[in-house]
């Protein structure tokens, strides 16, 4: 288990690696995000110039209540859908920081836990079975996380 164990100096470096491929994974909803703020700023445009409209009697009010009802509508539909793209970098940095201080205390968790916990433990890290030969294990896969923290501590 200590084989598996991130080191402590190069925790930023997991952190930095990890939030990077966040950020491209959800560069999507960043772009998403933006669209839907300039649809917001026009349409608040309008309404803004239908007012305007209105106070020189170029249009009557009946006409600005049918503006201000459908792009009222429309503004709120989109400030809906802009609720609903989560801006959850805080939440994955909070996450990834409690996952990195997990991983930094494995092997004292494994040496202090019960049976089946480390059992649990030993099936994330190696989630095929193995067998011992020898006073050594043998197995067919290794997590690939457990694997990639290994490869880079070396």
């Amino acid at each position: 288990m200590k084989n598996y164990k991130p080191l402590q100096p190069i925790k930023k470096l997991y952190s930095a690696l990890i939030l990077e491929s966040y950020n491209g994974h959800t560069s999507g909803f960043k772009e998403e995000k933006s669209k839907i703020l300039v649809q917001i700023s026009n349409y608040e445009k309008r309404l803004s110039n239908a007012r305007e409209l209105l106070v020189t009697e170029k249009i009557d009010s009946e006409d600005y209540q049918k503006m201000n009802m459908e792009y009222g509508s429309i503004i709120n539909q989109l400030e809906n859908d802009l609720n609903n793209i989560s801006d959850s970098k805080q939440d994955i940095e909070g996450l990834l920081n409690m996952g990195l201080d997990r991983l930094l205390e494995l092997n004292f968790a494994y040496t202090n836990t019960n049976l089946s916990e480390a059992r649990d433990l030993i099936g994330l890290i190696y989630p095929e079975n193995f067998t011992f030969r020898n006073n050594e294990f043998q197995t067919a896969r290794v997590n690939e996380i457990a694997s990639r923290i290994y490869l880079i501590n070396k």
